[in-house]
């Protein structure tokens, strides 16, 4: 009789959370759209493909190109991207007006409330507070249409196909995700202490392909232009939302802060590598490190730390069809 009360305040604790996390994100989307802006990052985005388009270069601005906001601190550079991103925006810039833009972020906010709702299903209470928390990242990374919310829910996808032993499809996963946005190159990083060499066949292929692609949609030369555009980005002051910002506000020498996300990674990479027999440990790390690791946050990125809840979703109900299957030689625990 005693376990009916408790089980009560267990769903009442879990709804709370779930209400407290979705009512923050929602709040900040209100005042955000209330206040005018647009899907930036997907103009930004759009305005790329136009380039392509017209026959222009991505990473510069010619007469006649769409006009693209680029503040400081980051470089006086149009895209930040890897190119890609701007190949696949060539057919959406066709569409009239800023239809492409509103359908990327339409479709990357989708995609971003389906895997926060696997978490939520998953470990409610965990998941809610890390909404409350990342809240005013999260509506911000809806509102601009960044690529981030392919990566996170892509990120939350790749787990689920790797615990399901799809290791093939985790891999090619994880390369198209790191060939939109750099950073999930530390996802491969968790395949190769894992020794998921078929993954990481998967991730080479598709990679080569998907190389192959870009340069067909654009250029030759157009990876050496992007990584002019990296190391002018390594090269920029903190932002606010990283750890080398977080540092500086602090009061911690620049000189030292800047050297705060390189020193994450490194240890990061490390922990693992030390965490191979724990897996959901060392994905945690792998997924915070795309947030931690990068040199001059934007106000959205601190939403990626959300990978890092990925392993949770292993706490689904039997029969659920993301539920993990087992792996010889590993507890449910293993994940955990």
């Amino acid at each position: 009789m005693r376990r009916v009360p408790a089980i009560a305040t267990s769903r009442a604790i879990a709804l709370a959370a779930v209400v407290a996390g979705l009512a923050s994100v929602v709040v900040f989307l209100i005042a955000w759209f209330t206040s005018g802006h647009l899907p930036g990052d997907a103009v930004t985005y759009a305005a790329a493909g136009e380039r392509l388009n017209a026959g222009h270069e991505i990473y510069r601005l010619l007469p006649g190109d769409s006009p693209v906001l680029m503040e400081p601190p980051y470089p006086p550079v149009p895209l930040l991207s890897p190119p890609l991103i701007a190949v696949v925006f060539r057919p959406l810039a066709l569409l009239p007006g800023l239809a492409g833009a509103w359908l990327w972020f339409a479709t990357m906010a989708t995609l971003l409330v389906v895997a926060v709702a696997v978490l939520l299903r998953a470990a409610p209470v965990i998941t809610g507070l890390a909404l409350v928390t990342l809240s005013f990242p999260v509506a911000v990374l809806i509102g601009v249409g960044n690529v981030d919310a392919l990566v996170i829910s892509g990120g939350v996808g790749a787990w689920l196909l790797l615990r399901q032993r799809r290791d093939a499809s985790a891999g090619a996963l994880i390369a198209t995700l790191a060939s939109l946005k750099l950073t999930p190159l530390i996802l491969a990083w968790w395949l190769v202490a894992q020794d998921r060499r078929r993954a990481l066949g998967a991730f080479a292929l598709t990679g080569l392909v998907l190389a192959v692609i870009t340069v067909a949609g654009s250029s030759l030369d157009v990876f050496g232009d992007y990584l002019g555009v990296v190391g002018a980005a390594t090269g920029v002051a903190p932002g606010g939302f990283s750890l080398a910002g977080v540092a500086r506000a602090a009061g911690m020498p620049i000189e030292v802060a800047v050297l705060l996300p390189r020193l994450a990674i490194a240890l990061g990479l490390v922990l693992v590598v030390a965490l191979r027999s724990r897996p959901g440990w060392a994905w945690a790390v792998a997924g915070l490190l795309l947030w931690l690791g990068s040199p001059a946050a934007a106000t959205h990125t601190p939403a990626l730390a959300l990978v890092a809840l990925a392993p949770l979703a292993d706490r689904l109900p039997p029969g659920n069809p993301f539920r993990r299957a087992p792996v010889p030689g590993q507890t449910s625990d293993d994940a955990q």
